[in-house]
C-alpha cells in the first residue's frame, strides 16, 4: 500500500471519529468503512480506498485499518494511523483532525451517510447488514472481491467494467 493510500485511511479513521465527536467504537468504524465504500462504488463507480476487504467472522473489514486499530505494528506504514489515535480496548479516539484535502467531496458524502446510517444500530443489526451477498461469496477470513462489493451495491455492467479498466491501468488489477 503506497503511503499515499495510508494517509488517506487516516484521513478516513480520523474523519469518521471527527463526525463521532472524537470517539467512537472500532466495531463501527471499520463497519462505516465498508458501507461508505459500497455507496462510493454505487454512486460514483471508483473506489473510497484501495485497501483490501477482509471477510472477518463479523463482517467485512478494511485490512489496513483493522491492523491499525488492532495495534498491529508489524505491517508498513500502519504507524501512521496508529500515531494519529489512542485506542482503549474498543474505543478509538482521535488525537488530531483529519487532514481533509485527503478525502474528496463524494468520499465525505458517503462516510457521513454511512456514519449516519450506522451510529445508533446495534452490533447486532450492523453485523446482519453487512453479512451481504459480497461478504458471502468470501470465504471466511478471505480477502473480499471488490467486483461482488461493487456488485452488490447495485453497479452495472458499465460500472463493472469501468472500475476493472482503471485499476489495470493503476496496476492494482
Amino acid at each position: 500500500m503506497s503511503e499515499d493510500d495510508i494517509l488517506k485511511l487516516k484521513a478516513i479513521v480520523l474523519y469518521i471519529l471527527q463526525l463521532a465527536g472524537g470517539r467512537f467504537d472500532k466495531y463501527k468504524i471499520l463497519k462505516t468503512i465498508y458501507f461508505a465504500e459500497k455507496n462510493h462504488l454505487h454512486r460514483f463507480g471508483c473506489r473510497l480506498s484501495n485497501d483490501n476487504y477482509m471477510a472477518m467472522p463479523h463482517g467485512p473489514v478494511s485490512s489496513f485499518v483493522d491492523d491499525a486499530l488492532k495495534n498491529n505494528t508489524s505491517r508498513k506504514g500502519v504507524s501512521i494511523i496508529i500515531n494519529a489515535i489512542n485506542i482503549n480496548r474498543n474505543e478509538i479516539i482521535a488525537k488530531e483532525n483529519p487532514d481533509m484535502d485527503e478525502i474528496s467531496s463524494s468520499n465525505i458524502d458517503c462516510l457521513k451517510k454511512a456514519y449516519d446510517d450506522i451510529k445508533d444500530l446495534s452490533f447486532s443489526n450492523i453485523r446482519d447488514l453487512s453479512h451481504d451477498l459480497a461478504y458471502c461469496k468470501a470465504s471466511t477470513n478471505g480477502k473480499m472481491n471488490i467486483f461482488d462489493v461493487m456488485e452488490d451495491a447495485g453497479a452495472n455492467e458499465d460500472s463493472l467494467r469501468l472500475l476493472k479498466d482503471q485499476m489495470i491501468l493503476e496496476g492494482k488489477l
